[in-house]
């Protein structure tokens, strides 16, 4: 059985404590890689002061080639599949193969469908052909 390794973006390799790295490492060590494609693991939601929302998720490339993320339709899902948040972005994320990248979608208040969600259980889907 094979898991993923960790790759971050120069970004956050710079502004990242190096102990929520080795969290970040730790947790893609646990994920078993998916060869049918992209998948990914919910980390932290929250929503914010000014009626935005935030979800950090780990995007897990189980393909054999690097993953060019560039234009991705992202919809937060409750714990009821009820959407809490959509919208679309252009991460410009390259992801080698095998590994998974930490990543935040930050949400503007007009994106924001639901402010009473229970964030114990929520999952978050990429949608790449937008």
């Amino acid at each position: 059985m094979s898991y993923y390794q960790l790759q971050l973006h120069p970004v956050w390799e710079e502004k990242l404590p190096e102990e929520e790295i080795l969290a970040y490492k730790k947790l893609a060590e646990t994920q078993t890689i998916n060869t049918n494609g992209i998948t990914n693991t919910v980390v932290r939601a929250t929503y914010k002061k000014n009626g935005g929302f935030s979800a950090t998720i780990l995007i897990n490339n189980g393909l054999n080639q690097q993953l060019a993320l560039e234009d991705v339709k992202v919809t937060v899902l409750d714990a009821k599949s009820e959407v809490i948040a959509e919208a679309a972005f252009s991460p410009n994320l390259h992801i080698d193969s095998y590994h998974s990248q930490p990543w935040s979608f930050v949400f503007s208040k007009d994106t924001v469908q639901r402010y009473d969600a229970d964030l114990q259980h929520w999952s978050v889907q990429l949608h790449t052909n937008i």
